[in-house]
């Protein structure tokens, strides 16, 4: 399998509202993993959060298309469902990342 087409996209919680955290907490519990568990072509996904300075999932693809079909899908959105516990801020970082493959 070939897993090395990885997309990071974070979030800054810099000026984001008080609760924030728990907010997005239950928004990978409740909203993400469902969401993403079976998404064709995604070897996985993690979220990662530095409560205070920056909230980030980090997804990795099978395929190079994939996941630029993803990327554009999520650069199209003008409400990205983790925007909502952000009070609507975008993304502030969008990046495509290299793997290992096997």
């Amino acid at each position: 399998m070939s897993a090395g087409h990885g997309l990071s996209v974070r979030w800054s919680l810099e000026h984001a509202p008080d609760g924030v955290e728990a907010a997005l907490r239950d928004y990978v519990v409740g909203t993400s993993m469902a969401r993403f568990a079976q998404r064709e072509g995604l070897a996985f996904k993690t979220w990662r959060m530095r409560p205070g300075e920056w909230f980030e999932g980090t997804y990795v693809w099978s395929t190079g298309g994939a996941r630029g079909g993803f990327a554009a899908a999520f650069a199209a959105q003008d409400d990205a469902p983790t925007g909502a516990p952000l009070g609507g801020a975008p993304a502030v970082c969008t990046r495509p990342l290299r793997g290992v493959t096997a």
